[in-house]
């Protein structure tokens, strides 16, 4: 754990799990749509989960994102980018600019997290 320039908690982990990466996209547990049940998950994805571009992720204005956002829609449900070998999750229109998220987890931590 480290703290950051206004001091939030910020850390990098490992989650070993039984499932897939494609089974827990599958199965819900990782995602990145605006699209949740209630109003209050939805507010907490807008809140904590949305890229806003800036400058730690521009080398000069009007340069691409390092991070690779927006995002484009995607049909398919999962694939690996043969760009960069990382995963590509579905996303709907008005999903660009989600990061991959676990809705429990960013319930319990009310924090940004990159899945």
């Amino acid at each position: 754990f480290e703290l950051q320039d206004r001091g939030t908690p910020h850390t990098h982990f490992c989650i070993w799990t039984n499932n897939s990466i494609e089974q827990m996209i599958d199965d819900g547990i990782i995602s990145c749509t605006l699209q949740q049940k209630n109003e209050e998950d939805r507010a907490l994805v807008l809140k904590h989960q949305i890229h806003k571009c800036s400058a730690y992720c521009k080398s000069e204005p009007g340069s691409p994102c390092r991070f690779k956002f927006p995002k484009p829609p995607s049909s398919r449900r999962t694939y690996l980018s043969e760009e960069d070998g990382r995963y590509v999750l579905q996303r709907e229109p008005g999903d660009e600019r989600v990061n991959g998220y676990n809705m429990e987890l960013l319930r319990f931590g009310r924090v940004n997290m990159e899945l």
